[in-house]
Order: C-alpha cells, then structure tokens, then sequence
C-alpha cells in the first residue's frame, strides 16, 4: 500500500453505494492513513477512526469566516457514471477481489467489469480511443470524396449511420480531432507497434488524414482570398477541442488561428468556455480580439433550397424557425435552366423575415426574443409496426418535451432487408432550441431518453440496432 503520509480520496456520491466502498477501503487501508471523502459528514454512517469527512461552509456575514473552499460542483457526479464497461487489468486474486468490491456501486444493475491481464487493458483503453479517432478520419475522407463528387456527405452519414453495424456516433465530419485523449493515444499506439516491429497501417492512415483535415479550413480560406488575408478579419466561432469545456490542448482551432495570422488576418474569437484558456494560450496580440459574447441569434446551418447546390450553400436563419437567406453555388440544374455556365454563387435574402424588434411587449404578440444558443440536432431510428403512422410519430415526440424540442422531422423510411417482416424504420431528426443556457450532453441525453419512452410506450417501438 502507499506510504503512511498519503491521502485516499473519494469524491461524489452518496448512499449505500459510497458507504460499501468506504467500508471495503477501510478493510485494506492502516489505521495510520486517512480516506478523505468529498460530501457531508451526515450522509455516511462510519465508525472508521481514519476516515475524515471534508467539508464546505458559506461565509458568514460580519465575522472573519470567509468559508471554505466549496468543491461538491467538482465531484458531484462522481458515482453517478453509468459506464458502458469497466475494464479491469489484474493478475492477482486479492487485487482482482479488491477492485470488484470497489466498482460494486457503479454496476448495480448489471455486470460490467470485464477482467484482463494488464497488458490486455492497457491496449484496451488505447483501442478504444483509436477506433473512435478512425471512425472520425474516415467520415472527414468520405466528406472530400463527396465534395469532389458532388454528393451531400450529410445524406451519407445519414444513410451509414442507419445501419446498425455502424451508428452515429463519431461519423460528423469537420476540422479533425483534437484534445487531451484522442491525437496522444493514437499516437502512442502507432509507437508501441513500431517498437515491436508492427508497421500499424490503419492508425498511420488515420493520423495523417487528420493533420490533413485539421489544415483544411485555413487553406480553404487563403484560397479563396487569393493567398493573402492582410486587411482582413476572420470570425471564429469555438475555440476548445470540443463543447462544454475550456480544454484546447491540440484543439484545430489553435492551428486555424496559425494559420490565419501567418496569411495576415485579423481574428476575432469567441468562446462559451474556454476564453480565459485562450488568454493564457495567446496572450496580448495585436491580431487577435477575444470577444465576449457571440453575435446575438444569427446562425448559420448548412443547406438551401432545391436550386443551391445541397453541399455547398448553406442558410441564415434566427432561431430554428425564422429563416432570413441562404447563400451558396447554384446547383447544375439551376444553371441549365438559366442557360449558364458555373459554377455561380448566388445570394437570397427574404427581406420580409427580418424582425423589427418592438419597444416593449404587448398583449398581441410579445416583443421579439430570440435565443442566443444554438440548436442541437440528434438522429434517432425506430423499428415499429407497419402499420404506425410517422407523422403520429413526430407528433409524440415533440410532446416529449415542448420546452426545448423546436422542431422534429422523418428524414428515412425503410422496409427490407434487415428488418423483420411486419416492421418498418422510421428516423426522425430531432431539434431541441436551449433559451437559458447551452445543454449540456447529460441534458441532451435526458430528452432523448423522454423521446424514446414516449415513443416505446405509445407504439411499441424500439430503437434500431
């Protein structure tokens, strides 16, 4: 065990569950060395000498109390984790018995420890996160091939994450990947393999295309410019490797921003979370502005109407509903009909859509108040009965939750092969409109799983796969 001097601590959690796992680290632990659990002292019976309950206190006004540090935000979630699996690599039979005590609480429903030697978990966790980073590689190359064929990479991923061999998750292309996880991982697997004499083909592929990807949008933008941004500024949107974080260890948006500068653009930057991260990362420039809040409403989604190119036009809209343009190349159709030859951009804009933002509300229609968050879309696919109508099946899912579900719509039916008979599939997209503050994913999941209870409960259905 540690040495006397060292500190166990368990953060979150309360209840039975923490009480088992305290009491199992007390049998192991001398008396000499302390668990420090991060909660109230009143939520666990112990009698444990060594076991010391740290907690938080407000400050209390008119006295030199200024309290303790308040850290349950922090761990609150510690025991809550439902994980998929826990992957467990031991050799002995003590330690093995140790650690299913230990994870006891986080699989009360059913077994998800999975034991293996150590090497086994090791290379587990590494395999993990490198199939995840190919599943990214492989959408961003689908997405080039798509662009130089003329093809929507959207309806694609669409129509690959329906199958249930593959599924949504990872299959969005964009900049590439990035963070503290994904690029060191793959990294070290592509390294443990050389040192063995094991040239990892697939894990060298899957690298090089996403330092390729992660150049892709700065190229795209000097290209367009002729090579030169001087004079110019560029507006970035997101600056953390992913949402809900301040984390910008090998986010592509510090590459982007490279580059931008190196083209001599001005940058104007904004992100929900990690500004004072980029404050540390940059410093004071001349070039760069960290701007506060975004630009209220406006957004940008991709696509337009049937003449716009479906893969290169896109719509500015307020909200999910309010749709104020679109801009982008005209498709060949279009082109052929205007006896034109392309490619051609072209812009709308509906200037009736344009609100005009009232001096206060009144019993009519209340003063305009739009949303600055954006939305957030997820796909969800359903075996149900033949006969079960898909617009009954929009309508109980905007039920589910009508404060943030804006907007849900069929994008495929399917019967035939894979289905059983009787069955069909229906995939609705799903819109869900924060107006309070951006969902964070648990939220995201909350509704979805409202979503697929109404549905479940009501037709009978299931999700595909």
């Amino acid at each position: 065990m540690s040495p006397s001097s060292s500190n166990i601590v368990v953060s979150g959690g309360t209840g039975s569950g923490k009480t088992t796992l305290l009491n199992v680290l007390s049998s192991f632990i001398p008396e000499d060395e302390r668990i420090v659990t991060i909660e109230d002292a009143a939520e666990i019976q112990l009698t444990q000498r060594h076991v010391v309950s740290l907690e938080t206190t407000p400050p209390v006004p008119g006295t030199s109390d200024v309290g303790r540090l308040v850290i349950r935000d922090l761990v609150k979630g510690a025991l809550r984790m439902r994980p998929d699996r826990i992957v467990v690599g031991a050799e002995d039979e003590q330690a093995i018995h140790l650690m299913r005590a230990l994870y006891a609480p986080f699989q009360r429903n059913h077994e998800r420890l999975i034991v293996t030697d150590i090497k086994s978990a090791e290379l587990t966790k590494y395999a993990a996160n490198a199939m995840l980073a190919t599943k990214i590689s492989f959408i961003n190359e689908i997405a080039g091939l798509a662009e130089r064929l003329g093809a929507d990479v959207e309806a694609v991923r669409r129509g690959i994450g329906s199958d249930p061999r593959i599924g949504y998750h990872f299959i969005y292309p964009g900049v590439g990947y990035g963070g503290s996880c994904f690029p060191k991982d793959v990294k070290a697997l592509i390294h443990t393999a050389q040192s063995v004499g094991f040239a990892p083909e697939v894990l060298l592929a899957v690298e090089r295309r996403n330092q390729a990807q992660r150049q892709l949008l700065g190229e795209r933008i000097a290209r367009h410019y002729g090579g030169s941004l001087a004079g110019k500024t560029v507006a970035v949107w997101g600056l953390a490797f992913k949402p809900e974080t301040d984390d910008m260890r090998e986010a592509p948006s510090r590459e982007l921003l490279a580059q931008l500068w190196a083209a001599g653009a001005r940058v104007r930057a904004h992100d929900p979370v990690a500004m004072e991260e980029a404050r540390r990362i940059f410093g004071e420039r001349a070039d760069l502005a960290l701007c506060e809040t975004p630009m209220q409403a406006l957004q940008v989604v991709p696509g337009g109407p049937d003449w716009f190119h479906p893969g290169r036009s896109g719509t500015i809209q307020i909200g999910p509903q309010n749709i104020l343009g679109h801009f982008g190349e005209l498709h060949p159709r279009a082109l052929a009909a205007l006896d034109a030859e392309g490619p051609l951009v072209a812009f709308e804009v509906i200037l009736e859509r344009i609100p005009e933002p009232k001096a206060k509300p009144t019993r009519a229609k209340p003063a305009l108040d739009l949303s600055p968050f954006q939305p957030v879309s997820r796909d969800f696919a359903f075996i149900v009965d033949k006969a079960v109508a898909a617009g009954d099946m929009v309508k109980t899912a905007q039920g589910a939750d009508r404060a943030l579900i804006a907007n849900v719509g069929v994008f495929d039916l399917y019967e035939g092969a894979g289905v059983e008979a009787g069955k069909k599939s229906v995939a609705l997209a799903v819109t869900l409109q924060p107006t309070e503050k951006t969902l964070t994913e648990a939220e995201i999941e909350a509704v979805g799983s409202k979503i697929v209870a109404e549905i479940g409960k009501r037709y009978g259905a299931t999700l595909r796969g």
